[in-house]
């Protein structure tokens, strides 16, 4: 490979280390919000019961399989900046699948760029990103998603053409 190839992968490569450290960086950082103190209760407060009796209840309406998550992985100690660890994780996995789905159409160059452009020059995103809140899973399902339909949308009219 030419360096000109190499260079929007290098570029990627960069973005994504930069994107990281500055996360990393923002979750040591950043003061806690009143939604991530509501994760912390809603994923330490009681034990397994209760939790499932909060979720069925309405008391919290959010998606409990992210709640589910941190209940299992994390312990007190530490948790919101771990929990905004796993929020950079979802979000970094959310990128990839960005990529795949601007692969379907374009170059590998142009997917790179539309990935970071896209994601990363998004303040909601980057939000999202740092957050201890699950809408980097939700992010993430609703990528993977739209990733499959299309997927399978273009298998389906490859094989309907030969």
């Amino acid at each position: 490979m030419r360096f000109g190839e190499l260079l929007p992968r290098i570029a990627f490569v960069l973005v994504v280390g930069l994107f990281i450290t500055t996360n990393i960086r923002l979750a040591k950082i950043k003061p806690h919000t009143c939604d991530e103190i509501f994760s912390f209760y809603h994923s330490k407060g009681g034990d397994y019961e209760e939790f499932f009796v909060q979720t069925k209840t309405g008391f919290n309406r959010m998606p409990p399989f992210y709640f589910l998550i941190l209940k299992i992985l994390f312990p007190e100690s530490n948790f919101i900046y771990n929990t905004r660890l796993l929020s950079l994780f979802f979000s970094l996995i959310t990128t990839i699948f960005l990529y795949k789905i601007s692969r379907l159409w374009l170059d590998p160059e142009f997917s790179l760029c539309i990935s970071v452009c896209g994601l990363f020059g998004s303040n909601s995103f980057i939000e999202a990103s740092i957050d201890a809140r699950p809408y980097s899973l939700c992010l993430l399902i609703l990528t993977i998603f739209i990733y499959t339909i299309l997927s399978y949308e273009i298998r389906a009219r490859n094989k309907n053409i030969n």
